[in-house]
């Protein structure tokens, strides 16, 4: 596997939330409204390489979580290969018939548009790997969340089984990522676990995304929130649920 800039593992706390959300490379708020495998922008492939950086694990250490250089990298790499196919990216310009080109540009589609990305941009596919490594490294293990819970670590595998929290099989054990909890990383969010069952069979990273950015049909006080937000807000958790078919693609 090719080597990667180490200035994408992930290695900067997300201060806006208050939660150890670790997000990858330099780029300023203003990207991760766009940001998400399901928005198809092209301004979301605008991040450029930044100079290599050592990484840095201090952002997990001052949230509380232990985790080494060694596994931090590892949980990047296995994300990196887990987020790309194995194959070369394609020019879509040489490998559609031509009736296909013509058929795209009649709709307004130019080839500089179906052109592989530059080689000074971060692939998509970097920067999805890069917060699933995230979402995977500060994601709390069953006894560590827990205790966090107040409540013993079989009371918790009942939780999960009963699909009323959100974890995630890592090396073959349960993780809970972390934007399912309070600020204080001492409780779910109120109403989450009525969202929970819906969200298990979901990519990580789509549900970070949806769960976590601002949505255009959720405000409070007439300022957009993302469904987070809403339901510490109190929002009712019924809401959202109507809303969840966008994770999935459905109209």
């Amino acid at each position: 596997m090719a080597s990667v800039p180490r200035s994408f593992i992930p290695i900067a706390v997300r201060q806006d939330m208050r939660l150890p959300l670790l997000l990858t490379g330099r780029y300023s708020p203003g990207d991760l409204v766009d940001d998400g495998l399901h928005i198809g922008t092209r301004a979301w492939y605008s991040v450029r390489w930044a100079r290599p950086m050592p990484l840095n694990t201090a952002p997990l250490e001052r949230a509380g979580l232990r985790i080494t250089e060694e596994d931090l990298e590892a949980t990047f790499s296995e994300a990196l290969a887990a987020v790309l196919p194995p194959y070369p990216t394609l020019d879509a310009r040489e490998a559609l018939p031509a009736d296909e080109l013509a058929f795209l540009q009649q709709a307004g589609v130019t080839l500089d548009e179906l052109a592989p990305l530059p080689a000074d941009v971060v692939p998509p596919e970097v920067r999805t790997a890069g917060k699933l490594a995230s979402i995977l490294a500060s994601a709390l293990p069953v006894p560590d969340a827990a205790e966090r819970l107040g409540v013993d670590a079989s009371t918790l595998r009942h939780r999960i089984a009963a699909r009323s929290v959100y974890a995630i099989r890592v090396n073959g054990a349960w993780r809970l990522p972390l934007f399912q909890f309070t600020d204080a990383l001492d409780a779910i969010v109120p109403g989450f676990g009525e969202l929970a069952l819906a969200l298990g069979d979901l990519h990580p990273v789509d549900v970070f995304n949806w769960f976590t950015l601002p949505h255009v049909d959720l405000e409070i006080a007439e300022r957009r929130v993302s469904p987070r937000e809403w339901l510490l807000s109190r929002g009712s958790p019924q809401r959202l649920i109507a809303l969840l078919d966008e994770i999935r693609g459905v109209a």
